[in-house]
């Protein structure tokens, strides 16, 4: 394979790259997810652990898909009706209306203003009821991501949050528990997978080229040619 060959092929391969990365990149941009690391019972969950994952991506016709899941520090813990009782959020240019969840799972309520344990009070609050909990909530939202990341009001001995989430059917000395968070999620910039890619695919140039000057793959590909040029007469 000659050298211009091998630098096609590797310029073909970062464009390909660049192509993904760019696509997912922008796939994120509309999109940005948290982390729910804080508890209201350090004692079994120290804060600092990620508990539960907040989605929030816009979607079509000026609506926002939110999703809560919960993590594997709470998934080890399931009982047998374990999962999200409560979830509560804020909102960011809108007042609370009876538009504001446009979605919800069936046993499912939405209210207003309402104090959620140890991390403040939020202007939306959607409560299940025990038999409807669920390892992950998808709600539906009417406005852009942007309308629904604020920090709670009020009085907070956890601190006031983006997020707060109530969990429960859990095996161990607590059933329950209260989680918030603020934390964004921070994924391997797109650019920094590029470079790595790229770093990768010029050590394999490198190593080609290093090979080719070598004396045996020289004098191989002299006879090669040669035999190639003898075959090429010998044909005319």
């Amino acid at each position: 394979m000659s050298i211009s060959r091998v630098r096609s092929l590797v310029a073909c391969a970062l464009v390909v790259c660049s192509s993904v990365l760019l696509a997912s990149t922008s796939a994120m941009a509309a999109g940005v997810t948290y982390i729910l690391d804080n508890s209201n019972s350090a004692a079994n969950f120290p804060d600092g652990t990620g508990y539960l994952q907040v989605t929030l991506m816009d979607i079509s016709g000026g609506r926002t898909e939110l999703t809560v899941q919960t993590l594997e520090p709470l998934n080890s813990l399931a009982g047998s009706n374990f999962g999200i009782q409560g979830f509560s959020f804020n909102l960011n240019g809108l007042s609370f209306d009876s538009s504001t969840v446009l979605s919800l799972p069936d046993g499912w309520q939405v209210y207003g203003d309402r104090q959620h344990s140890g991390f403040g009070r939020f202007d939306v609050s959607v409560l299940g009821r025990g038999n409807s909990r669920t390892d992950m909530l998808t709600l539906i939202l009417n406005g852009s991501v942007s309308n629904f990341i604020g920090l709670s009001g009020g009085t907070a001995g956890q601190g006031n949050e983006l997020f707060a989430a109530h969990v429960a059917g859990m095996q161990g000395p607590i059933g329950s528990a209260h989680f918030g968070g603020s934390a964004p999620a921070v994924p391997l910039p797109a650019s920094v997978w590029l470079f790595l890619s790229g770093l990768g695919l010029l050590g394999f140039f490198k190593s080609w080229q290093r090979k080719t000057k070598s004396p045996h793959h020289s004098a191989f590909a002299r006879r090669f040619s040669l035999q190639h040029y003898a075959i090429s007469r010998i044909a005319h």
